[in-house]
């Protein structure tokens, strides 16, 4: 099984399937896969409509691209071999181009046999089995690095850097799309802290005016795990600003936020065990739920005294999170945060793992199972005396009274670190539908109840199905919602990118890819000489 091209294939899987006009499991490799590549050229791609004139840069988007090899298979689509994706927007011309490649980590060459073929995949932890099981043998954490979730560029980079729930991160050449490599870090952080968060911080040094990354990288010890937050600037030096040891390995800490001039680190009850997850090579199965036993945990460190000790809180409830919607410096010592919040585990460990194909492949599965935030948490505390002062969950509902989960929030770059009414995301079963592939966009106003308690605005088409939304502002604009929105979709067996208007939810351009991309992770927008 060759790497395929664009020039070499007009199919874009190897296992050949009829596409259905609205079959909602085309947009993830269940039984196909996406080999296809554009890279060093970017194509051109007609537009359909007007990109608003503002808009001149690129979207980059990290999702899942490989599945399966002739010898196994990966049961969750998280697990799949990563991608990245470019499209070049520029709106004074209304034109747009296209590159996509499959990210060449440690893993995916690892994974090549002696002629240059995908034939297994190395063997490395992922988050449910392969099918079959994978096989014995030593394990290399060096192939921890399949690189698809955060896309970050430092200033004056070349590169994109993309990061994973492990330490290791990849460079991705910014003209060619091409893998550089594993990005040389050096600094402080013990090398034997592989554990690492997968969505960075991003802090200003007061003294220096340089953009830095802040981000968790954790070492397992006898006891538990040491934590230790580190700051990293475009030289690639990782610089601890401060450590914690915690009772327990936690599952995961999969975002990490940065205020004022702080570190903010949310650890949900849930443990892993490092014996299990070495063994069997499966990270949902080596699990132990404390969620409605113990309380979440807030830990608090200094991105300018590395000698301030580590401040910690404890909510008055059990949730876990993924992402944060935002966080702000209330008073010197008083911060608060919102989440996108879970109250229960059973919609992305057991019985219905994230990422699971087979809860998708079943229609009565995925149309019951808990998909997504069930809980709009703000959570406001002073850190200095260690108390929680505000823990308030907000209902999510439509002008019918529809309640909403939500996932993958946005809101207005600007607002980040202030206080803020609008949030974007993405949610499942919207305006009260029983089918999960019901797909839509959510206009949450936190700062707005009418008599029905309505604070959501929903923008939904039949059969699209639509991910992350990345919010580009207006620069001449003065509201929260003067900007666009910039959604992946997927439609009739294509994938399009949609720009929304971000106050009135309405489309101003289509433009679609030159094959289908799988549902993606993650992404960013990355303004011409911004």
């Amino acid at each position: 099984m060759k790497l395929l091209t664009l020039s070499s294939i007009s199919c874009f899987s190897f296992v050949c399937r009829v596409v259905s006009a609205s079959d909602f499991l085309d947009w993830f490799p269940i039984d196909h896969d996406n080999f296809l590549e554009i890279i060093d050229n970017a194509k051109p791609v007609a537009v359909d409509g007007k990109i608003p004139s503002y808009i001149q840069g690129n979207l980059v988007r990290l999702g899942p691209s490989v599945a399966h090899t002739p010898k196994r298979n990966f049961t969750s689509y998280i697990d799949a071999l990563g991608r990245v994706t470019d499209w070049t927007l520029d709106g004074t011309s209304n034109k747009a181009e296209f590159k996509s490649s499959i990210i060449k980590s440690n893993l995916w060459n690892a994974s090549l046999d002696k002629n240059g073929e995908l034939s297994d995949f190395a063997r490395h932890i992922t988050l449910e089995k392969t099918n079959p099981g994978t096989w014995t043998g030593l394990l290399s954490i060096q192939n921890m690095d399949n690189t698809d979730v955060m896309v970050y560029q430092f200033d004056g980079d070349t590169s994109y850097t993309t990061v994973t729930d492990f330490y290791l991160m990849n460079s991705i050449d910014q003209k060619s799309l091409r893998t550089l490599g594993n990005t040389p870090v050096t600094g402080d952080v013990p090398e034997d802290a592989t554990f690492s968060g997968s969505h960075a911080g991003e802090w200003q040094d007061p003294k220096t005016g340089e953009r830095l990354l802040v981000n968790w990288r954790g070492k397992k010890t006898a006891g538990g795990t040491t934590l230790y937050v580190y700051t990293m600037g475009s030289d690639r030096v990782q610089k601890t600003v401060g450590s914690i040891d915690l009772k327990f390995l936690p599952y995961s800490i999969h975002s990490i936020v940065s205020v004022g001039n702080y570190a903010v680190v949310t650890v949900g009850a849930i443990s892993l065990n490092f014996l299990e997850t070495g063994v069997d090579l499966c990270l949902s199965c080596s699990t132990s739920d404390n969620m409605g036993k113990d309380p979440a945990q807030i830990y608090v460190f200094s991105l300018v005294d590395e000698k301030e000790p580590v401040k910690t809180v404890a909510v008055d409830d059990s949730f876990f999170m993924f992402h944060h919607v935002n966080a702000m410096l209330k008073s010197e010592t008083v911060i608060r945060v919102d989440y996108c919040a879970y109250s229960k585990s059973d919609g992305f460990l057991k019985p219905h793992v994230l990422g699971d194909m087979n809860n998708l492949i079943d229609e009565k599965t995925r149309d019951t199972m808990p998909m997504g935030c069930d809980m709009f948490k703000s959570v406001e505390f002073d850190f200095a005396k260690g108390e929680v002062l505000d823990n308030t969950n907000l209902p999510l509902k439509d002008q019918e009274g529809n309640s909403y989960n939500f996932e993958l929030p946005a809101i207005h770059p600007k607002f980040r670190g202030k206080d803020y009414c609008i949030i974007y995301a993405q949610s499942y079963h919207v305006l009260g539908s029983s089918r999960l592939e019901n797909t839509g966009l959510l206009k949450i106003n936190r700062c707005k109840s009418d008599s029905n308690g309505a604070n959501v605005e929903v923008w939904h088409e039949p059969n699209v199905y639509v991910g992350e939304p990345i919010f580009v502002p207006d620069p001449q604009g003065t509201a929260e919602d003067d900007g666009s929105l910039l959604v992946m979709s997927f439609q009739d067996g294509a994938s399009k990118l949609l720009i929304l208007n971000a106050k009135t939810m309405e489309v101003d351009a289509r433009i679609e890819a030159p094959f289908p991309l799988m549902f993606e992770f993650h992404g960013d927008f990355f303004a011409n000489g911004a």
